[in-house]
């Protein structure tokens, strides 16, 4: 059986590569989501983070880390996306 994937949100300004360590890493099986262009100035969280979710293989089990504001953000997917693991560093729990 492979390694569970772990899907990892950067913070807002930054990229994947504050997971350089997690990628080079051949024990991870991880995946960055990037942030992806918002539909207008006004679109809701729920609606971003529900677009965001397509780029999760929801037929496996997987876990998230998210940092910063991508720690917000994976809180929300957690809410619809029902990870193994919620994983936050330098975030809030809600």
């Amino acid at each position: 059986m492979g390694k569970q994937k772990l899907y990892l949100i950067p913070g807002f300004l930054t990229d994947k590569t504050i997971y350089k360590s997690f990628i080079e890493d051949e024990r991870f099986n991880v995946e960055v989501l990037e942030f992806i262009p918002s539909l207008s100035k006004d679109e809701s969280i729920q609606s971003y983070v529900e677009r965001l979710s397509d780029g999760i293989d929801k037929t496996k089990p997987f876990s998230l880390l998210g940092t910063s504001f991508g720690g917000i953000l994976s809180i929300e997917l957690a809410n619809i996306c029902s990870p193994e693991n919620l994983i936050l560093v330098s975030s809030v729990k809600n």
